[in-house]
């Protein structure tokens, strides 16, 4: 949930910073906290899909016969790591919302 939290925080630096460079009250830095978001991101996205298309590749692979019980361990870490994608997800949301409105409004 730390992740989920510092994401947001980024996140919303990030539009906050958006909204007052499109007042004019604020020059758009070449910053590291701008690229720091974005590595945030990518790793807060990255990390559940790595772990996704690792056991999936595990499990798909022909010349392997998993025993049932570690190919349901397999299946319910997928199922785990997707739902930590779709929080990821579900977390920017309401920041890319905001964000797009305030491009609308001129902001």
């Amino acid at each position: 949930m730390k992740t989920f939290e510092l994401l947001a925080t980024h996140v919303s630096v990030a539009v906050e910073n958006d909204r007052l460079y499109r007042n004019g009250d604020l020059q758009r830095p070449e910053s590291s906290k701008t690229a720091a978001t974005v590595e945030d991101l990518a790793h807060a996205l990255r990390t559940p899909l790595s772990s996704i298309k690792g056991y999936s590749n595990s499990l798909l692979q022909p010349d392997i016969s998993w025993a049932p019980e570690v190919r349901q361990e397999f299946l319910e870490t997928i199922y785990r790591e997707s739902d930590k994608l779709n929080q990821v997800i579900d977390c920017l949301l309401p920041s890319m919302a905001y964000a797009a409105n305030c491009r609308r409004n001129g902001r």
